[in-house]
């Protein structure tokens, strides 16, 4: 919708920051590698910590070379209710640029043994920047001879089609193989990437890429998918990065990420009153006045710097013109105020105010999930006016925090409270 027209707003917070806030988890919960499990990734600017400073603006830098890797979060949770996660987002990337890809996989095993990937769910929400491939099946109904080995070799009718995929990883059936050489119409494969030990393969079965689960953002600037709760399996998350050719190939520019989060949202239980405040703040300026009462601008900042790529929020492709251009940017800091009348208490607060951990994680309130895990005013959040907006929905986010540091309500009636927000961008 935009025109900054306020509807019903969400929420999106990050846990990966309020662990690390909390004292909870370490950045060495948090790793980087490539693929195979054993070799670093080379970070030609920044280091692994600004990924996750909830600074888009500072931004970490990883060599093309690095070819497939992954982030892998340890959430410390062992309970699936608690480690649960139902959004990511990737501030300030630029993996149009880098013809870069990736997908979210969960385990409660460190290997992903038998991982399970998210499916971004428009009918959760719009999804920003993400568009999800689909399966592509190929015709293998003359495989020579059963896969029933590690390595295995066989032949389809149409090997070419694989050219563009060596490293990438393939399905027969069920089972995911890694792909590792093409000669003519033989496709050498190796079985068990994920570390299954399914029965053999005979002929007559599909073979088709495992590439149906990766997003493909089609711009420069930021990316939001959102899924229904994963509520098992999810003590580890596994972000994978790889270049669109397949896993074995080299980006095609130095991959550039500014900040991720995931998390879980929480939408407002109702739209505000209908006497919101909304102010642009050019506070990075002061006016000084000379002994002579001349006045003179001093300016710290205009507004917030820019991201890897774009200006802050913009979604542009690199072949764009001025995508980061001074002329263009949005200066400012955007400022809210709203107040919501006759939240039912049940919207508001736990059922029980001193409850178990469980309950602070995983509730549905805004107390818990919206005030605790922002822990007042210490850390921001990703917040869209209009959670069903699925047309320009870039137009409605950003990073906020609040501005007066905690929960303030007043009860209106019997069960029913008043509540009101100060918000103040972020950057």
């Amino acid at each position: 919708m935009s025109y900054n027209r306020i509807v019903t707003p969400r929420a999106y917070m990050d846990r990966l920051s309020f662990d690390l806030a909390n004292g909870f988890r370490t950045i060495s919960n948090y790793t980087i590698i490539q693929d195979d499990g054993s070799t670093a990734v080379t970070f030609d600017g920044g280091q692994l910590e600004d990924i996750f400073d909830m600074r888009p603006t500072n931004f970490a830098t990883i060599a093309s070379t690095s070819q497939k890797f992954h982030i892998q979060i340890d959430t410390g949770m062992s309970s699936d209710t608690v480690a649960e996660a139902n959004f990511l987002a990737i501030l300030g990337h630029n993996m149009e640029e880098a013809s870069a890809m990736f997908r979210v996989v969960h385990d409660d095993s460190s290997t992903m043994a038998s991982a399970n990937s998210v499916t971004a769910s428009t009918a959760v929400t719009a999804v920003v920047n993400a568009a999800q491939s689909t399966v592509t099946v190929y015709s293998a109904e003359d495989l020579d001879g059963g896969i029933n080995s590690s390595v295995a070799t066989f032949t389809c009718t149409d090997a070419s089609e694989f050219d563009n995929h060596i490293g990438g990883i393939i399905k027969i059936d069920n089972e995911k193989m890694l792909l590792k050489s093409i000669n003519s119409e033989d496709l050498t494969v190796t079985r068990a990437v994920h570390g299954s030990t399914a029965a053999s393969h005979d002929d007559g079965e599909r073979i088709y890429f495992d590439y149906s689960d990766c997003i493909q953002p089609a711009n420069n600037g930021w990316t939001l998918i959102t899924w229904a709760n994963n509520n098992s399996d999810n003590q580890y998350y596994r972000i994978e990065f790889l270049d669109n050719a397949g896993a074995g190939s080299n980006f095609a520019a130095d991959l550039k990420i500014g900040s991720i989060m995931l998390g879980e949202y929480i939408d407002f239980p109702s739209s505000p009153d209908m006497n919101v405040g909304f102010d642009i703040d050019y506070d990075g300026t002061k006016i000084v006045t000379s002994s002579g009462g001349s006045t003179f601008a001093n300016t710290s900042y205009l507004g917030s710097p820019v991201w890897a790529k774009t200006n802050p929020w913009i979604l542009a492709a690199s072949a764009s013109e001025n995508i980061a251009s001074k002329n263009s940017k949005a200066y400012g800091r955007r400022k809210y105020n709203m107040n919501f009348s006759y939240v039912a208490d049940t919207d508001l607060f736990q059922a029980n105010m001193h409850a178990a951990h469980g309950a602070m994680i995983d509730g549905s309130d805004l107390y818990s999930q919206f005030f605790h895990k922002s822990l007042g005013s210490h850390l921001p959040f990703l917040l869209t006016i209009d959670k069903d907006n699925t047309t320009t929905p870039e137009g409605d986010y950003g990073l906020f925090r609040l501005a007066n540091g905690g929960l303030n309500s007043t009860q209106s009636a019997h069960r029913f409270w008043d509540t009101k927000l100060n918000l103040v961008e972020h950057w």
